[in-house]
This record gives C-alpha cells, sequence and structure tokens, in this order.
C-alpha cells in the first residue's frame, strides 16, 4: 500500500472543513490487488488526520447529527453506499474525529460499506449514514438491523442480511 503525506492548508474541497496545518495521510482500502471504489469507479480514498481523535459516544452523537452526508440522495452508478461511508470518514477525520472505513459482507444479500468510530467510552461503533443516520450491531453470523440514532426520526430501516464478515480500514 503506497501512502502520501500532503500538507493541507485551507479547506478541503467539497467538503467545507478548514485543514489549516493538518498533516494527513491518505489511503486507498484495498484487499490483494483490489481496490473499493465509489459508485462512479472512482478508488475510495481515505483521510488520515495524525491530528484525529477517538470521540467520545456524545462527541460521536454530535458530529453525526451535525454532518449532512446522510441527506444526500442515493443513486446507483452515482452516489451510494462506498461513497457515504467515504464522505463521513472525510468529514470525522477533517473534524478532527478518527473515523474508518468499514467494507460488509453478508451470507445473504450484497455488500455493503459504512463507517466505525472506536470511542473512548462505549467502544467501537459502527454507524451508516446512507438511508439516514444509524447504528449497527455487527456480529458474525447474526442480523445486520440498522437502528435510526434518533429514535424519534420517523423512519426505519430494513435489515441489510446476514454478517458474515467486515474489513475496517482506518
Amino acid at each position: 500500500m503506497s501512502r502520501v503525506i500532503l500538507y493541507l492548508v485551507g479547506l478541503m474541497v467539497g467538503f467545507g472543513y478548514p485543514m489549516a496545518g493538518v498533516v494527513t495521510d491518505s489511503v486507498h482500502p484495498h484487499t490483494g490487488i483490489s481496490y473499493y471504489v465509489g459508485a462512479d469507479g472512482h478508488r475510495i480514498t481515505l483521510v488520515q488526520n495524525v491530528s484525529a481523535i477517538d470521540p467520545t459516544y456524545a462527541q460521536l452523537l454530535n458530529f453525526i447529527a451535525s454532518d449532512t452526508t446522510d441527506q444526500i440522495a442515493y443513486k446507483k452508478g452515482q452516489f451510494t453506499c462506498g461513497d457515504f461511508a467515504e464522505r463521513v470518514q472525510h468529514n470525522a477525520e477533517n473534524a478532527g474525529i478518527r473515523c474508518a472505513w468499514v467494507s460488509v459482507d453478508f451470507l445473504d444479500a450484497e455488500g455493503h460499506a459504512c463507517n466505525a468510530f472506536r470511542t473512548t467510552d462505549r467502544g467501537l461503533m459502527f454507524i451508516d449514514c446512507t438511508n439516514g443516520d444509524a447504528h449497527l450491531d455487527m456480529q458474525i453470523g447474526q442480523l445486520c438491523a440498522p437502528t435510526p440514532l434518533n429514535p424519534n426520526a420517523g423512519y426505519s430501516i430494513k435489515p441489510l442480511g446476514i454478517l458474515k464478515n467486515c474489513d475496517i480500514y482506518w
């Protein structure tokens, strides 16, 4: 895996978070020689802010509530789960919160992508912002059913499938 060190000053294009003086790594999640790609075919790129921290659960919820990625329309071939997870990862890292991009495989359904955060008070949390902000309970061999983070959201999200495995890319 090649790593490129970037020194970014100003605004991260397309995300609107200030990056003045932040040193970051940029990596592409992959398995062997196969790279994960977004709906339009671009290689998924993760930003690694060396100053990012693991948040508390409350900080995570505040970040997710303020992030607008979930308001983007899902469009097959244009913007799908991998793109949502990439955008949340960029926004979190640019806001100083350590965030992973997660590849998810199911036994009985198409693959998926979401995010992971290692909270200081509740441990590893999986968050999916593809169809609204939701928590994913990810246990191998169990049904993965998103639970909206806002209990008054007024919507539910259908289960994704029986979890086969997941790969977490920090």
